[in-house]
């Protein structure tokens, strides 16, 4: 008896044990992982809201070159300057972070009833597959995002893309009519339903103006002129937050053009030339912009070292400092390169290679980045011998600190958009007036 009282409940432990070890292994999700079952629908959202900004910039990234608002140098050749790889980050940040993120937020809110998160949400889906089709043409819409269910999803055709976007607005205006229970945290619009209405008809409003020559409908245009975003206040934008603590706190909340250069090292990329030259010099007057976009780090011309080339007539030099046109046939510098001093940026498509010339390199300026209102004489007439003094790479402590902006649809947009459909497509408004507001909305923002 004794034996028997000793060996059933070892045999019951062991029974248990095993038992245990059997049901954990039945388990299909990991009890510690954040699954659609028990995901807060407001933490997902606060995701969705700061992957979308992230997608923004990279989109912005990867065009600016192209278009001369930084250079273009990683290819002397449009066809050089990017790879098919080049793109895999953001084609990674719609497909695999955001959207299927963005696909759940509205499926938990209509569970739910939380209207403004799936109207917003929808609002969010149309602006990334209106870029992707933008950027790259066919894209996957009908088969993507539906996991190892569809492993390689078909591209649809960018105008049944381009067509179902528009649709998910009208279906995220509808969700909005009757705003329920908004985020409580919305960095955009803070929750308010009609500033994410007015975003919807200006997207809209594009969309028709971007498909004019194959059935942008100017009568569905003039519909949408007294619903869309017509101020400031009604910008839709993403506001990064101050400087960390210190250098080591994670995650870095400050704008990514602050990231890059406002540390240590010095900016890792280019201004464009053209950019500088035709904000300063391009106009019969200085555009009041320039000294916010940009934050030159040295403005003495003289005194350069092995790195700067020599004055040549063709080609512009590639790093001089003041850009372009500066140089006569018989390669002496003309009066316009002491006027200005320290725009040290880089000519569209020369893929030289990089000097060490991070200390000079032009900075993003105060907007949108948060960085340093560049505040230096037009012209260094005399060497200042704390030059360093005008360099922003001092850890993170020049300027707003990071706590810039990324514009993505503001009021001026909208008004260029009126002002080429009034041009292009005959519609209520005065192509002229609108061109005019455009300009003073954008200046009015930035120096404001």
């Amino acid at each position: 008896m004794k034996f028997k009282n000793i060996l059933l409940p070892a045999l019951t432990l062991a029974f248990l044990v095993s038992s245990c070890g059997l049901t954990e292994l039945d388990l299909l999700n990991d009890p510690s992982e954040v699954t659609a079952d028990n995901v807060d629908i407001n933490l997902l959202y606060n995701n969705v809201v700061k992957e979308f900004a992230d997608f923004v910039d990279e989109a912005s990234d990867e065009t600016m070159p192209y278009v001369r608002m930084t250079a273009m140098a990683g290819g002397f050749q449009y066809n050089n300057q990017d790879s098919p790889g080049s793109f895999n980050f953001i084609w990674a940040q719609a497909y695999n972070n955001l959207l299927p993120d963005i696909n759940l937020v509205i499926d938990l809110a209509a569970e739910r009833g939380f209207t403004v998160h799936s109207g917003s949400a929808k609002i969010l889906k149309a602006y990334v597959f209106f870029t992707l089709v933008d950027l790259f043409g066919d894209v996957p819409f009908s088969e993507a995002l539906q996991g190892i269910a569809t492993p390689s999803p078909k591209a649809d055709d960018d105008e049944s893309v381009y067509t179902a976007a528009l649709a998910l607005l009208d279906e995220g205006i509808n969700d909005l009519a009757a705003p329920v229970s908004p985020p409580p945290f919305d960095p955009y619009y803070n929750g308010d339903a009609a500033g994410w209405i007015k975003l919807a008809n200006s997207l809209k409003l594009r969309y028709h103006v971007q498909t004019r020559l194959v059935g942008g409908s100017a009568s569905e245009i003039n519909s949408l002129l007294d619903k869309v975003i017509d101020s400031s206040a009604d910008d839709f934008e993403f506001p990064y937050g101050l400087d960390r603590q210190t250098s080591d706190d994670i995650p870095d909340s400050r704008h990514p053009y602050y990231q890059d250069g406002y540390e240590v090292g010095g900016p890792g990329l280019y201004m464009s030339n053209y950019m500088m030259w035709e904000m300063f010099l391009g106009k019969s007057v200085v555009d009041p912009r320039i000294r916010y976009y940009f934050r030159r780090q040295d403005a003495f011309e003289d005194n350069e070292n092995q790195f700067t080339l020599e004055c040549q007539a063709a080609p512009y030099p590639l790093h001089w400092p003041d850009g372009y046109p500066w140089c006569t046939a018989s390669g002496d510098f003309t009066d316009l390169a002491n006027e200005w001093g320290g725009y040290w940026g880089r000519n569209h498509g020369d893929a030289s290679g990089f000097p060490p010339d991070d200390l000079k390199r032009t900075a993003w300026g105060l907007y949108p980045g948060g960085g340093a209102f560049d505040n230096l004489p037009a012209i260094i007439v005399d060497e200042d011998p704390e030059a360093n003094d005008f360099q922003v790479s001092n850890a993170g402590a020049d300027g707003a600190r990071g706590a810039g902006i990324q514009p993505i649809l503001l009021a001026s947009y909208v008004h260029f958009l009126r002002a080429e459909a009034a041009l292009t497509m005959g519609t209520n408004d005065d192509a002229r007036a609108q061109l005019e507001l455009a300009v003073k909305a954008s200046i009015d923002k930035v120096m404001n």
